[in-house]
């Protein structure tokens, strides 16, 4: 727990920090604070402690939203959004994390492995008003936030779930149902946004589909003379709606799924894939690290629309639409000596070879499927793990990546051998505790600096406060669909 409190304080106490010197808000002219962590729910409250590190004010109202997965940090501004509709002249802080060390899995359930593999440390502060004086100089206006849960279906509701392995340790079980689960929840969010944002031009051709298809249906004579594009669904431009999109970094299959789907460019899902990339799985403070991105490499113009798009268990998909007050071109330290061309480097390399390792895969099956015997080398060359190296601190991809074919699947799934290791607590000179070599620490991101946001904040671990965490960590590629580790 002192570990776990410890990890929450350092990752984000410094970005809240920041963020009220960015603004000059005062923490006791802050009526209303709002955390959101799915797994670290301590009693005092998170809300409570940040009240209490910065000596808020008495009326100051705390809320601590728990269990509510990667998309709780649009339903925490949510939540912001309703108080403020409630409370005129108000300041609410947003508060987004999730707890590693608490979170960290100690069993041999690969289907609970995987969530040691995908998260990182994270953190991030956003602060909302109504006050008039704030209209000019705030960064966005809060147009629309749709929430879409499938909380009433069982496969939904059990996809992603806080569980016992069979040795009784808990964790968090992902299943195959995701995908399916997602892609439903993703389908019933866009139909309920597509109204509020699209064009009519494009409201009208989604109506005109829907009701050719309805009638192809009913009169199936009609639909053998139709043509074939008439009776295929038609998915709206989102395109013509939004300018940048911040998509949850759950993996690397969800923005490749996505990226086909609404048929975005390189350039649009860059910010997700470069989070992804530098930072992991950061839970519900992905869409925020990836807005930091868009405003340090991109910049946004004035009136430009940004959609950021939230999922997690339950099974909840969440959208919400920003609108830039102003030109917005800031520096975020988070983002500070990324190289983003070695990254599309890696990452084309990796594509290459999870094509080829597919291809291969591909091969084998027919092979057998026609009743030849494959050769060792085809099977091998679609069998063998690649091990690979995670991304060097300054965001540069690791010279000693391995050159063997990776046998990534569209979603892959990760499996990462962690040395069984438990915390250990020293006494330093001045007889603190500091915590020196904790397993669940070192699943933390590599980072030299602090990560800090502006008047969105983020943050992580400073490498001086924990120097172990420099050591790389091998993880080792699985392939979609395989039931254990290797």
């Amino acid at each position: 727990m002192e570990a776990a409190r410890f990890e929450f304080a350092t990752t984000c106490y410094s970005c809240i920090q920041e963020l009220l010197e960015k603004t000059g808000v005062r923490a006791g002219q802050i009526n209303f604070v709002i955390t959101n962590s799915s797994l670290f729910n301590p009693t005092p409250s998170l809300s409570a402690s940040i009240m209490n590190q910065f000596g808020m004010g008495k009326r100051t109202k705390g809320y601590s939203l728990g269990g509510m997965g990667c998309s709780a940090g649009v339903i925490a501004i949510d939540l912001a959004r309703e108080m403020l509709e409630l409370y005129p002249n108000s300041y609410a802080l947003v508060v987004s994390h999730e707890n590693i060390t608490n979170a960290f899995y100690t069993g041999r359930d690969p289907s609970m492995l995987l969530i040691n593999c995908l998260f990182r440390a994270n953190g991030c502060a956003v602060l909302l008003s109504n006050k008039r004086r704030d209209a000019g100089r705030s960064k966005y206006w809060i147009k629309n936030i749709v929430r879409t849960n499938l909380a009433r279906d069982d496969t939904a509701f059990n996809c992603v779930i806080q569980t016992e392995d069979e040795q009784g340790v808990v964790g968090v079980r992902l299943n195959k149902d995701i995908v399916q689960v997602g892609t439903r929840a993703l389908k019933d969010n866009m139909t309920a946004l597509g109204p509020l944002v699209l064009p009519i031009s494009e409201q009208l051709t989604f109506a005109a589909n829907m009701a050719t298809r309805q009638l192809a249906k009913a009169v199936k004579p009609l639909k053998k003379i139709m043509p074939k594009s008439w009776t295929k669904p038609y998915i709206p431009d989102f395109k013509k709606a939004f300018d940048f999109y911040c998509i949850h970094t759950g993996g690397r299959g969800i923005i490749d799924g996505l990226e086909k789907e609404l048929k975005l460019s390189r350039q649009q899902v860059e910010p997700s894939r470069a989070s992804l990339y530098r930072f992991g799985n950061t839970s519900s403070t992905s869409v925020w690290y990836e807005l930091a991105y868009i405003e340090t490499r991109q910049g946004v113009s004035r009136g430009q629309r940004v959609w950021q798009l939230a999922f997690g268990s339950g099974f909840k998909f969440n959208s919400s639409i920003m609108i830039a007050n102003k030109r917005i071109k800031d520096s975020h330290r988070a983002w500070a000596g990324f190289d983003v061309a070695a990254m599309w480097v890696e990452l084309d390399k990796l594509e290459a070879s999870a094509k080829a390792a597919r291809e291969a895969k591909a091969k084998k099956a027919a092979a057998e499927a026609a009743g030849i015997k494959d050769t060792e080398t085809t099977a091998a060359a679609a069998d063998k793990p690649t091990v690979v190296r995670k991304p060097s601190t300054n965001g540069r991809a690791d010279d000693t990546a391995a050159d063997e074919p990776s046998a990534f699947a569209t979603a892959p799934d990760i499996a990462e051998r962690i040395p069984d290791v438990a915390p250990v607590a020293d006494q330093d000179s001045a007889g603190v505790r500091s915590f020196r070599s904790s397993r669940s620490m070192r699943r933390m991101p590599s980072i030299s600096r602090p990560n800090s946001m502006a008047a969105i904040g983020s943050g992580t671990v400073p490498m001086e406060d924990m120097p172990h965490l420099e050591a790389d960590v091998d993880i080792e590629v699985i392939e979609e669909g395989d039931e254990q580790a290797r």
